[in-house]
């Protein structure tokens, strides 16, 4: 346990080693508007824990929707210098910074309310659901999580269909000062029909299916198509509020996902696709196996 969680801590120092880092998250609009409806209608008068807290922008949600006291869990130093800094300039005497991993934390009450975004690009490949079930001590019986679900939709596409965009959006005037303005960001785009997507979730964050377990999903083409790849997009839900993880117009996110699988095969009309889907051992990515049958390779 001790060779994961020393993992854990790398992978965090590792993947986010400045301000700019956090930049895709801290510009995605999509993102903060879900994360800011859903905090808005939940904390009023609440003890809430920002677990992974990094900047500190759900942090100043909470408190800015009327939460009675925030607990910022974060042990980056990047972001922990961030957090100080935030806490001072903007007068959060409410805010209380504590620099500990979730398997190390200790608080002076129970929480109502657990807030966390620690999504990878495969959603569950930076230990959030570890780290979830590692602070959920800390919620109260009837606390809530947010967000509360988690779930995933994969699709076969031809990834010449794949473009390329750029954007920047501006956010603060703090946070546009770490975010070094004019940066630009280039991100893949990708045209969706809404068609086609095989479903797999959602599942609660406090009752999350096991690594053992296998789900399955098919579907038939309605018409003859290339492809060469698996697009995954995740998404997490909390109320009737629903986040994906996708990069399409007008939705650019920056955690989809597309698996190739080397060559292009063509897919006959009314051909049935097949799809198993299974967590690891570790709860932190997944495999799949695909079913090709009836195909004509290109």
């Amino acid at each position: 346990m001790k060779e994961l969680n020393d993992f854990r801590l790398m992978q965090i120092q590792a993947y986010y080693n400045s301000h700019g880092s956090y930049r895709p998250l801290m510009t995605d609009k999509a993102r903060n508007l879900f994360y800011q409806k859903t905090i808005t209608y939940s904390v009023r008068n609440k003890v809430v824990l920002d677990l992974g807290a990094g900047l500190g922008l759900l942090s100043l949600m909470a408190i800015r929707a009327g939460a009675s006291k925030v607990y910022a869990v974060e042990v980056n130093p990047v972001a922990l210098q961030a957090l100080e800094k935030l806490k001072k300039e903007e007068k959060l005497d409410n805010l209380e910074i504590v620099n500990k991993p979730s398997w190390d934390l200790e608080l002076p009450e129970q929480v109502d309310i657990i807030v966390h975004e620690m999504f990878g690009p495969f959603l569950l490949d930076e230990f959030c659901i570890h780290a979830l079930n590692e602070a959920k001590r800390w919620l109260k019986p009837d606390g809530k999580i947010i967000p509360e679900s988690f779930g995933f939709e994969f699709k076969f596409v031809d990834s010449e269909n794949i473009g390329s965009i750029e954007y920047l959006n501006s956010i603060s005037k703090f946070y546009d000062s770490l975010m070094q303005q004019g940066q630009t960001i280039i991100e893949d785009t990708m045209e969706d029909d809404g068609n086609d997507w095989i479903k797999f979730g959602p599942w609660n964050f406090q009752d999350i299916p096991g690594a053992d377990q296998i789900f399955k999903g098919s579907f038939k083409f309605i018409k003859a198509k290339r492809i060469d790849a698996l697009w995954v997009k995740p998404y997490v839900i909390y109320g009737g509020l629903r986040l994906n993880f996708i990069k399409t117009k007008p939705e650019r996110h920056w955690g989809n996902a597309l698996l190739r699988f080397g060559s292009y095969t063509v897919m006959e009309e009314k051909t049935e696709l097949n799809l198993e889907f299974k967590l690891d051992e570790n709860l932190t990515s997944f495999s799949t196996r695909i079913d090709l049958a009836n195909r004509k390779n290109t």
